[in-house]
């Protein structure tokens, strides 16, 4: 069955005018945790990782723990106020691409389960760079596919020895690849 109160959340959220308002609209969110970036017509922009996380006992477990031996157990949750949010920062922007959303400082636990920050490095790219922000561009950064992993990949492979032409070959294209993986690239099958 449904949860009412998430019902309820899902509705104050559909009527929330303000970023102030979907905020106090996200206290009810519950699961599964997701990240909410939300604007509203005064300009404001704001980011809220809501949901519960729950805090355990002891040490993060980063693999299955012995349930029944009462070392991990749940002693309540991250409370409302003091999960990740952001809201107007001084960059202007709001990007979110399951990227880590707090930093080493952060107090609680939220998760070791995210990517490695390079989508989101590479929306900052896009909103900081030369371009133009319009609805072309957004659209283009939207079907974006480079990877700065890729590239960071490819340039430790390049330099490896071989005596392979074939190999050798696919290294020097990977010297001069722009870290697209689009689907006819031979460097990103590699």
């Amino acid at each position: 069955t449904p949860d009412p109160a998430m019902q309820e959340t899902l509705l104050a959220m559909n009527s929330a005018r303000s970023c102030a308002a979907m905020y106090e609209a996200l206290r009810g969110w519950v699961v599964p945790t997701q990240n909410v970036v939300y604007a509203d017509v005064e300009g404001n922009i704001a980011h809220t990782h809501a949901g519960r996380i729950p805090v355990r006992d002891g040490e993060p477990a980063l693999v299955p723990v012995p349930g029944w031996a009462g070392e991990h157990e749940w002693i309540g949750y991250i409370p409302f106020d003091e999960l990740p949010h952001q809201h107007n920062p001084e960059s202007g922007f709001i990007g979110t691409a399951n990227n880590a959303v707090a930093d080493e400082y952060y107090p609680y636990f939220v998760s070791k389960d995210f990517s490695t920050g390079d989508r989101a490095q590479r929306i900052a790219a896009w909103l900081t760079g030369p371009y133009k922000v319009d609805l072309i561009t957004m659209q283009q950064m939207q079907y974006d596919t480079v990877s700065q992993t890729a590239l960071e990949v490819a340039a430790r492979l390049a330099v490896l020895p071989t005596a392979d032409p074939f190999i050798g070959s696919l290294l020097a294209e990977m010297t001069l690849w722009d870290g697209d993986l689009r689907k006819e690239s031979r460097p990103a099958a590699v």
